[in-house]
C-alpha cells in the first residue's frame, strides 16, 4: 500500500460499507437524498429519496437535506465530497483519513467537523463485521446540520 497523501482503499473488496442505525438515531434527522445508498436500502435509513449505484448519485441533482456515507473507492472521494459541499446542506460520515489529498481539501471547506470518539461499527454488504479499519468523522453543512453531529460523543469543530 502506498503512503502518504493517497487515497485508502483498505483491506475489503467492497465499497459497500452501511451506517449502522445508531448513526442515524443520534442525528434524529430525516433526509431528502441518500445520493450513494446500497441497493438493498435498509429500511432504517431516514432518506425521502435516494440513488443507487445503478443511478450514479454524482451524475444526478442533489437537494434539500443530503445523507452522504460514500462509496470509498480511490479517486472519487473528491467528487463526491464537491457535490456535498455544492449542496450546502447535509452531514457526510467519512473516515478520519487527514493523510489524504481529499481530507486537505475538502474538509476545511465543511461548516463543521466532529471527530467520532471510537471506531464505528459498520455493516459490511449489509452484515455487522466489527469496528471500521480507521477513525470517522462527521461533517455537516447547514446550521441544523452541524447541530446534530454536535450530540455524537467526540471532538466538534465549528469551521466556518
Amino acid at each position: 500500500m502506498k503512503q502518504g497523501f493517497v487515497e485508502h482503499t483498505g483491506q475489503s473488496e467492497s465499497v459497500e460499507w452501511y451506517t449502522p442505525p445508531e448513526i442515524f438515531k443520534t442525528l434524529d434527522l430525516v433526509f431528502d437524498l441518500d445520493p450513494a445508498s446500497p441497493n438493498n436500502q435498509p429500511v432504517y435509513l431516514p432518506a425521502i429519496n435516494w440513488y443507487t449505484k445503478e443511478d450514479d448519485g454524482l451524475k444526478q441533482d442533489w437537494y434539500g437535506k443530503v445523507w452522504l456515507n460514500p462509496p470509498y473507492t480511490r479517486n472519487e472521494m473528491g467528487l463526491w465530497l464537491q457535490k456535498f459541499i455544492d449542496n450546502g446542506n447535509g452531514v457526510a460520515l467519512l473516515f478520519a483519513r487527514s493523510d489524504t489529498k481529499w481530507f486537505h481539501e475538502y474538509i476545511p471547506q465543511m461548516d463543521s467537523v466532529l471527530f467520532k470518539k471510537g471506531r464505528v461499527k459498520f455493516l459490511l454488504d449489509g452484515v455487522g463485521k466489527g469496528s471500521a479499519q480507521a477513525p470517522s468523522i462527521l461533517c455537516a453543512m447547514g446550521k441544523e446540520c452541524s447541530d446534530a453531529i454536535k450530540k455524537f460523543d467526540g471532538m466538534y469543530f465549528d469551521i466556518k
